[in-house]
């Protein structure tokens, strides 16, 4: 299903649950011998602070449930940090690294493993490769493309970017 470009309406309606109307229900739970200008003047100006709240609850129940539509995924890990960091232009790219590098363990002969053997290069495939542990920690799960001008922004980019990889994972932020 693709993705119309029509541009979002600035004020959303919210869920039919949550949707109040305090001037309405003022009227209609005040009783009707005591309709007065007045005095629903006088309910209105009460009730003024209670819809600020309500108008403050409803942009933070959207805020919330744009944050929920967030995961992990890498399309939607970009979404989040691409309405985040770069709403206009949508530059940042995430590019899982396929490159992974497997350890290499050498055993003593009492261990019954299989013998590894290392070759020269000019002797051909299959190349095995000595790594220290440093290099082995280095590896980096995925690598967050980012336009250099976002270069100030790095700390909030990697906070956002905790927030939604998984515990394990390394990254990598790359300024293109």
């Amino acid at each position: 299903m693709a993705q119309s470009n029509q541009p979002q309406p600035l004020f959303r309606l919210p869920p039919v649950g949550y949707q109040l109307q305090l001037p309405v229900l003022v009227r209609n739970l005040l009783p009707t011998l005591l309709r007065r200008p007045r005095l629903l003047a006088l309910l209105a100006a009460l009730t003024t602070p209670l819809e600020e709240v309500y108008r403050a609850f409803i942009v933070y129940f959207f805020r919330v449930q744009t944050e929920l539509s967030y995961s992990g995924q890498t399309l939607s890990f970009e979404r989040a940090l691409n309405d985040r960091f770069d709403a206009a232009f949508r530059r940042i790219r995430i590019v899982n690294s396929d490159a992974q590098t497997e350890p290499l363990y050498l055993y003593f002969s009492a261990e019954s493993r299989p013998p590894v053997y290392f070759t020269f290069e000019r002797e051909g495939p299959p190349w095995r490769y000595a790594y220290t542990a440093q290099e082995l920690a280095s590896q980096v799960g995925f690598v967050v493309r980012v336009p250099a001008t976002l270069r100030p922004q790095q700390p909030a980019l990697r906070a956002r970017i905790g927030q939604f990889k998984l515990a394990t994972i390394r990254y990598r932020i790359q300024y293109v």
